[in-house]
């Protein structure tokens, strides 16, 4: 009777664990599915403020620091390719830095 009691107790004990798993792997999820649509905005809201040319697309660099490293690249009037850096905290979901420039 105890062994049946002691398997009991353990299968028990390890169907709480994998619910607490699976609880914090949806907090993980949620969490990058926040900072992803942080992200996405502010995108979308650089490709509304650079408007003075043709957007040519964005890139993307996986960085394993906690910084995500992304661009959206335009061209003027001119012809000119212009490329604006950001980086970008994953927690956070703020740019912590930005750089502009133009092809030669």
């Amino acid at each position: 009777m105890t062994n049946k009691i002691m398997r009991y107790s353990l299968t028990a004990i390890g169907l709480l664990l994998s619910m607490k798993t699976i609880a914090d792997l949806h907090k993980d999820y949620q969490k990058n599915q926040t900072a992803e649509r942080s992200l996405s905005q502010i995108i979308s809201d650089q490709r509304k403020l650079s408007g003075n040319g043709t957007y040519l697309g964005s890139w993307q660099v996986a960085d394993s620091d906690g910084q995500y490293h992304f661009g959206l690249n335009y061209r003027n009037a001119d012809g000119q390719v212009l490329v604006n850096e950001y980086w970008a905290d994953r927690q956070s979901g703020t740019i912590s830095n930005q750089r502009a420039y133009a092809l030669k």
